[in-house]
């Protein structure tokens, strides 16, 4: 039977050094998970999705992410995973559509315990996945959505393979988020504080100059950026 749990920011969630900290756990019952939801991401058509992550290496087995777009509206059905997949093993893209029972999906084949930085980039015509700044997958046609998403942060418990035992824990680091919404010959950078317009006709480039290194603290939050901070 698959082991369940319930969301418990308040005991999961955390930030300092610059990082959100994601740290499920399991006691003896249910797992204790948390999904995110990035104000600036709400209700967004269209749009630019870059997170850089890394789980903590050692973490248990048994949890796993599904960093997603998923509708704010009806139908659903539609839905973007970028990254996700278990802790304990690799990361995929998998896409959805309303319209298909079948999905798509593109795996990189590279593990969660690296630092990496993902990317969405939709646009009216095109879905595009990029992973350290190299594209690992496109889809067009039915598979793009045209309806309002949310970008969710969502962490919970794994759906095959091994369960998380009694008084385990694994972790996730978050360095920095940043969205950008979509806004035809004009691209707007939303961030927490403010927003920037950019008037190339295009989405920014799949890895913004002011992006950090793998694990580097983040600078202070820029034009283009949404960011965590203390």
């Amino acid at each position: 039977m698959r082991l369940g749990g319930y969301y418990d920011p308040s005991h999961t969630v955390w930030i300092s050094g610059n990082q959100m900290h994601i740290r499920m756990f399991r006691v003896t019952s249910w797992i204790h998970s948390a999904a995110v939801l990035p104000k600036a991401a709400m209700g967004m058509v269209y749009g630019k999705y870059v997170e850089r992550f890394r789980v903590t290496p050692g973490s248990s087995p048994g949890y796993k992410s599904a960093h997603l777009l998923w509708p704010t509206t009806a139908p659903l059905g539609d839905e973007v995973d970028f990254p996700e997949g278990p802790w304990s093993s690799s990361f995929c893209v998998f896409v959805h559509s309303v319209h298909e029972t079948t999905q798509r999906n593109f795996c990189p084949g590279l593990r969660w315990t690296s630092w990496h930085t993902s990317e969405i980039e939709w646009t009216p015509d095109r879905l595009a996945f990029y992973l350290d700044g190299r594209e690992i997958g496109s889809v067009t046609g039915i598979w793009v959505p045209h309806q309002p998403m949310a970008w969710i942060i969502q962490n919970e418990s794994a759906l095959g393979g091994e369960q998380a035992p009694d008084h385990s824990s694994g972790q996730i680091n978050i360095s920095g988020l940043a969205v950008y919404s979509y806004q035809g010959k004009e691209q707007q950078a939303s961030q927490d504080t403010g927003s920037a317009s950019h008037a190339n006709g295009q989405l920014p480039s799949a890895m913004p100059p002011a992006w950090p290194t793998a694990g580097s603290p983040l600078p202070a939050v820029s034009t283009v950026m949404w960011c965590l901070a203390n």
